[in-house]
């Protein structure tokens, strides 16, 4: 967690427009991912490694860079939504075999995270 609070502080003082653009895509896959289940939307932010610098961004209560990402939260929830609308009325068995499908593979990963060391 340490390493984490290090990263914020040093991008935390540092923010520019390409900085700012980069929030916005990672709150729209983020937020597109905590739509669809069995996808983790703070584990993608992980691995884009925004993680710790938005949870710095909210303990500090850093407006600027949480705009941006709250502006691409918004519109990713919007766009995933209304894409898996277009999806469950055109191809309704095909959406509901992924969705399951990625379910039953999110517990498999548990399972064998859990029982196999």
């Amino acid at each position: 967690l340490f390493a984490g609070e290090e990263v914020v502080r040093t991008t935390a003082s540092i923010f520019t427009i390409s900085y700012g653009i980069k929030l916005f895509f990672c709150g729209i896959i983020a937020a597109g991912a905590m739509v669809i289940p069995g996808i983790s939307g703070s584990l993608l932010l992980m691995i884009m490694g925004e993680y710790y610098n938005i949870l710095g961004y909210i303990k500090s209560f850093n407006i600027l860079p949480l705009g941006f990402f709250a502006v691409g939260t918004g519109i990713g929830l919007i766009l995933v939504s209304k894409g898996i609308n277009i999806l469950l009325n055109k191809y309704r068995s095909y959406t509901l075999n992924f969705i399951v499908g990625i379910i039953i593979v999110s517990l498999v990963q548990i399972v064998e995270t859990l029982f196999i060391k």
